[in-house]
């Protein structure tokens, strides 16, 4: 089988969170023997390999022309722009009019609006932002539904959705019901990669990690508010990232008194990495303010850390409460210091949960989710 890729953005060793999640796929594609290209649109030409994958950056009228080589396309975030040579549409159009059999693949922002699901994250006083939103809005948002409107009219389409939730949001967005055509498989993890021990002697050490900006989805304001409400000066959080807010978060660390027990690495973490650093934590606060999925909540459970997270959006779908996690109620950040708590002292629930959360991400393991996209692809070509 052929697969030709098509994604807006793709990492590269400058720029390694570049739709990571869809090289990660890719990876294990290629290790069950399938030929995988990446296609990202670009004004100009270039080639290059990422960990074994070639990627093409070219204009879309030759990324069109490639596509007859391969049996079948992925999409992943393919993103509509005024300018034709990385107009996403023209590669719809043409995937339509020659019945080329694709997977799209639904992540979250292309089917959502701004004002609707990331409103917190439009800064009224930033010009930039409210022009984003505004262009998100109302160009990008009418282009992607009448192009799934066609989609789902396409024979040789199927829509794969990381949650139930995410299809919901497709609805609540677009007014599209796309049940009838999609298929529910998260994101895999590598279980193989995150290997599952018994943390409990880190009990205390907390870990997060998200991207360093202080609100909007990825709540680090919630994160560190949490921690005023620990009565217990051993627990301690740090916080692994990088972004924007970095100084704006560690003033409102220092306005909190937390300087003591929060800290913050300004690092990105590369894949490998991740699985050695879960090795000196105990829990894992998922905060989170909008999560179709939470990948980085899930590596932690495969590799033993009880997680505590918010009950929003897709968290549930993976957290069932007292089971596979604690689910606390939305953004009640004393809720979640008290369960730290209880998790710090009480061992059979720490070891109960630690256990189940390993079993259950076992059952969407990536060699696992990636063989279901493989068999609907066959199914469509």
């Amino acid at each position: 089988m052929k697969i030709a890729v098509l994604t807006s953005r793709y990492p590269t060793e400058k720029e390694p969170y570049n739709h990571m999640f869809v090289h990660t796929r890719n990876r294990e594609y290629v290790e069950k023997g399938v030929y995988v290209s990446v296609f990202v649109p670009s004004k100009n030409k270039y080639f290059y390999t990422f960990e074994g994958i070639n990627v093409y950056r070219l204009p879309t009228f030759e990324i069109i022309k490639k596509l007859e080589s391969f049996d079948i396309t992925f999409i992943h975030l393919l993103h509509t722009y005024p300018i034709k040579e990385i107009d996403g549409s023209i590669i719809y159009n043409h995937i339509i009019k020659f019945e080329i059999p694709v997977l799209f693949f639904i992540h979250g922002i292309e089917v959502q609006k701004i004002s609707k699901s990331y409103k917190d994250e439009v800064e009224i006083t930033n010009p930039k932002s409210i022009l984003r939103a505004l262009y998100h809005d109302f160009y990008q948002i009418p282009k992607i539904k009448k192009i799934i409107k066609s989609l789902l009219n396409y024979s040789k389409c199927r829509f794969i959705s990381v949650s139930k939730w995410m299809l919901k949001e497709v609805y609540d967005n677009l007014k599209i019901n796309l049940s009838s055509k999609a298929v529910v498989i998260p994101n895999g993890i590598d279980t193989n990669l995150f290997v599952y021990d018994n943390h409990w002697n880190y009990r205390y050490k907390v870990l997060t990690l998200r991207p360093l900006i202080l609100k909007g989805k990825y709540a680090l304001d919630l994160a560190v508010l949490t921690m005023k409400h620990i009565k217990q000066d051993k627990v301690n959080l740090t916080i692994y990232g990088k972004g924007k807010d970095e100084s704006k978060i560690k003033d409102f660390i220092n306005k909190q008194e937390l300087s003591r027990r929060v800290k913050i690495i300004n690092k990105f973490l590369q894949h490998k990495e991740i699985p050695i650093i879960h090795k000196n934590f105990g829990l894992y606060y998922a905060v989170t303010r909008m999560d179709a999925q939470g990948v980085s909540m899930c590596e932690a459970m495969a590799s033993g850390l009880p997680v505590i997270s918010f009950n929003v959006c897709g968290i549930p779908e993976f957290v069932k409460h007292n089971k596979t996690g604690i689910l606390i109620e939305p953004f009640n950040i004393q809720e979640a210091a008290n369960w730290i708590e209880n998790l710090t002292y009480d061992k059979n629930l720490y070891i109960r949960i630690s256990e189940n959360a390993r079993k259950f991400i076992e059952t969407i393991d990536i060699k696992n989710t990636t063989q279901k996209e493989l068999d609907i692809a066959k199914s469509l070509m």
